[in-house]
């Protein structure tokens, strides 16, 4: 009988030795003395199940083979493993972290740059793009956000003034609390309302319009025409945001005001005489720090949000990934700026 040992039989040639192997012998003898043809799929399932029933500890003799099946049996070279990967130590990942890092602060920063140059190209009449995208970005961004806004401010002055008053009322001092939350609103509170929500809501929006048009090589197509991405979509944007974020910062300041008000005239008698402390202690300056907050604050937001939307790559999981690096990145950026520009200003007085 002509015993082969191709393609066709490796399959067969497995089972058939998992039969004996289930009696777990100390060595198993394959007999080779019946095979008269071999090839190199046969040798692969051949040196495969010896592998697997060394594994086991069986150890695998082969003899009887012909001058022919032998002379393919030693021809045949045993392929090398696959080297793994070796796996980076702790002192390498902390240092490919830091250099990826610093390389897309520069990317940043040259952004950051390309965009104030088109900023000041577009105020001075060689812009990229139509003041008709600056409005409805306006739009998006102020006037479907000016309902919520408002409420949470309206809500968080509320909630100020009744728990300073519960507090300031057991030291006769409650006159003062709606000057709390007057300052507090202008100064900090409602500048850092409006960035939150504009960091959820409007960061997300940029990053997945943005990271959807780099996925449709929409960007790609305005470099070869000579178009920036970022003078023609990122500038009328920063545009918007500028002008956004101190308008709706004023009017949660009023909004938050108006609700600390309403809880002053219903605990306190002489809410007339707190309400002219609030207005005589109240300057400019209030207003002033949360004005600069607020711009800076919505510079920020959209240069991140335009940033992680350009540079998400073209798979079709990076435009929610990018949504969730906008929103986390602006936060974080807003902390950061919130702290420093509060340092400042306080030393400064």
């Amino acid at each position: 009988m002509d015993v082969r040992l191709d393609a066709i039989r490796p399959r067969s040639l497995l089972q058939e030795l998992a039969a004996p192997a289930r009696t777990r012998p100390a060595v198993l003898r394959i007999d080779l003395s019946a095979l008269h043809d071999i090839d190199s799929t046969g040798v692969a399932a051949l040196r495969a199940a010896s592998r697997r029933l060394s594994r086991s500890g069986i150890a695998v003799e082969l003899h009887g083979a012909s001058p022919e099946v032998a002379r393919v049996l030693a021809d045949t070279p045993e392929p090398n493993p696959p080297e793994l990967p070796r796996e980076p130590g702790a002192l390498e990942r902390v240092g490919r972290a830091t250099l990826a890092a610093w390389r897309g602060l520069l990317t940043l920063a040259d952004m950051t740059l390309e965009a104030m140059q088109g900023a000041v190209a577009a105020v001075m009449g060689r812009r990229t793009f139509s003041w008709r995208d600056v409005a409805e970005q306006l739009e998006l961004m102020g006037a479907d956000a000016l309902p919520i806004a408002a409420t949470m401010s309206f809500l968080l002055g509320l909630v100020l003034d009744f728990q300073t008053w519960v507090q300031m009322h057991h030291y006769g001092t409650e006159s003062v609390v709606l000057e709390f939350v007057g300052i507090g609103m202008a100064r900090g509170f409602a500048p850092f309302i409006v960035a939150i929500l504009l960091a959820s809501r409007t960061a997300p929006a940029i990053a997945a319009e943005l990271s959807t048009m780099e996925m449709r090589q929409e960007n790609d197509v305005l470099r070869v025409m000579g178009i920036s991405p970022v003078r023609h979509l990122v500038v009328p944007r920063l545009f918007a945001i500028t002008l956004v974020a101190p308008a709706l910062s004023l009017i949660a300041t009023t909004s938050g005001i108006l609700g600390g008000l309403l809880v002053t005239v219903w605990l306190d008698p002489h809410w007339m005489s707190a309400l002219e402390t609030m207005l005589r202690e109240m300057t400019l300056s209030d207003l002033w720090l949360g004005t600069v907050k607020s711009v800076l604050f919505g510079w920020v937001i959209g240069l991140a949000s335009a940033f992680t939307g350009l540079h998400s790559g073209y798979g079709a999981l990076s435009i929610g990934i990018a949504a969730t690096r906008a929103a986390v990145a602006s936060i974080f950026f807003v902390m950061i700026v919130d702290s420093i520009v509060t340092t400042l200003w306080t030393l400064a007085q």
